[in-house]
């Protein structure tokens, strides 16, 4: 099933909503978790093709995963690059090959570049490493 959206059709199974990702008023997400999804939403509806969306998808969200784990801050305000940095020093703690490594700072520049396009506190983060 196809679903019309502005100019373009998505597939069914690429488009999910913010209430579909939980992103509604009962959801415990922190502020982080909660832009992860809306930039996962904003891809598929913009017409990322399904290889560039299971990239940001399992890049990105690693790194979400890591910030919970590890406790360190989830709100924008309070990441800074030195949060960005321990995460990519994980990488290669746990043998990531340089390459891979490199396609999740990729990811993660993506990411914080939509968030500054969004006007998101956490615009010059990448911009420091």
């Amino acid at each position: 099933m196809v679903v019309e959206h502005g100019l373009f059709a998505l597939p069914q199974s690429r488009l999910r909503s913010p209430l579909e990702l939980g992103l509604n008023c009962g959801a415990r997400l922190t502020e982080l978790e909660t832009y992860y999804h809306l930039y996962l939403f904003d891809c598929g509806s913009s017409g990322k093709s399904p290889v560039t969306l299971d990239n940001y998808t399992r890049r990105v969200g690693d790194f979400v995963r890591f910030i919970k784990e590890n406790n360190l801050p989830t709100t924008l305000k309070r990441i800074t690059a030195h949060e960005i940095r321990l995460y990519l020093y994980s990488l290669q703690e746990r043998k990531f090959a340089r390459t891979t490594a490199h396609t999740h700072y990729r990811a993660l520049k993506t990411f914080f570049n939509w968030l500054a396009a969004q006007e998101c506190k956490s615009s010059a983060k990448m911009r420091q490493l």
